[in-house]
């Protein structure tokens, strides 16, 4: 599946950074004096962040955002057109599809909790959390699917230490926006 070669390397670097071993790619940092917006480079989306996580300047194939804290976690945001996909699909079983992909992708991966019907910039989102091993480090995922105006929003949210970093990740992911 065309979708699920792009997670594995993704999630797979997820999980480093969730672990609190590397940086996002080319990282810039972001402004200071509190949470700031930080904008993908299409302008489709962005994210509020606190200053003292990082955004990759060249994020990974497929991803149009991605923030990191290297002690916290990471979020990315990973977006699909829903005119490219092979049916139909509601946001829901798109996020579906998608956590199942994810949970197989992670060493005994777990669907832990989900699906928890929200709503994130004014749009509809489910989410989903996954728990397992990725290069035999513990990771947990919040995975989130936003229903934008023309595509599916995966936003994913990793820590290795999601009990002590969940506010965090989880205000970060929440504050996903759609701009154009």
């Amino acid at each position: 599946m065309k979708h699920r070669r792009c997670l594995a390397p993704l999630l797979g670097g997820l999980a480093a950074l969730g672990c609190g071993r590397g940086a996002p790619p080319e990282p810039a940092r972001v402004a200071s004096g509190g949470p700031s917006a930080v904008a993908s480079a299409d302008g489709r989306c962005e994210l509020r962040v606190p200053e003292d996580w990082m955004q990759a300047r060249k994020p990974r194939d497929g991803v149009v955002l991605e923030v990191a804290n290297k002690r916290q976690g990471s979020v990315i945001v990973l977006p699909r057109e829903r005119s490219d996909l092979v049916k139909p699909l509601s946001y829901r079983a798109y996020a579906k599809n998608t956590v199942e992909e994810l949970r197989k992708i992670a060493e005994d991966g777990k669907i832990v909790r989900g699906p928890l019907d929200l709503v994130v910039g004014g749009l509809p989102a489910v989410r989903y959390e996954v728990q397992g091993w990725v290069n035999r480090r513990p990771i947990h995922y919040l995975h989130t699917t936003v229903e934008g105006k023309g595509a599916f929003y995966q936003v994913v949210g990793a820590s290795s230490d999601m009990k002590s970093h969940r506010k965090t990740i989880e205000e970060i992911v929440g504050s996903f926006r759609e701009t154009k």
